[in-house]
């Protein structure tokens, strides 16, 4: 065997080595975009059941949120002002989730859980409480997906 044979298998296991590291890198990539994703899932769970804490934890906030702002005028203004930046800080939430869910951060299949919730809110919800009106305080697409949701029959 020759030296320029040994230089041409050399070449050749470089290539094949190359090939190799780039599927590795390939499924590194893969494996942390698929943690970031399901860390990303968890934290929005977590984010959800300390909303859901503070409800539950409070029987007059409890008593507003589900009352879906149907009895605002026993409550005075107050209620309706509590009641108002609890649904808008909810939509915020679910505005962020939704984002996230445009730009391939969660998977479709987490997504479902939490726009089924998203539409349960925004039919029972008294949306109305919104004076400005949900297009003014979320003027993109979730503005617009939610008016599509109250669209629904």
């Amino acid at each position: 065997m020759t030296l320029q044979d040994l230089a041409n298998i050399s070449q050749i296991a470089q290539a094949i080595l190359v090939i190799i590291s780039l599927g590795f890198i390939w499924y590194q990539l893969r494996e942390g975009v698929r943690l970031a994703k399901s860390e990303n899932a968890r934290s929005l769970a977590e984010q959800a059941e300390a909303f859901n804490a503070l409800i539950i934890q409070n029987p007059d906030l409890a008593e507003l949120w589900y009352s879906y702002g149907k009895t605002l005028e026993k409550g005075g203004e107050i209620n309706r002002l509590r009641y108002r930046e609890m649904l808008v800080q909810n939509l915020i939430f679910h505005e962020y989730i939704y984002y996230q869910w445009k730009n391939k951060l969660l998977d479709d299949e987490i997504y479902r859980s939490w726009s089924s919730y998203l539409e349960h809110i925004v039919k029972r919800h008294n949306l109305d409480v919104i004076s400005s009106g949900v297009q003014n305080i979320f003027p993109g697409d979730f503005g617009r997906y939610i008016s599509q949701i109250r669209a629904k029959p």
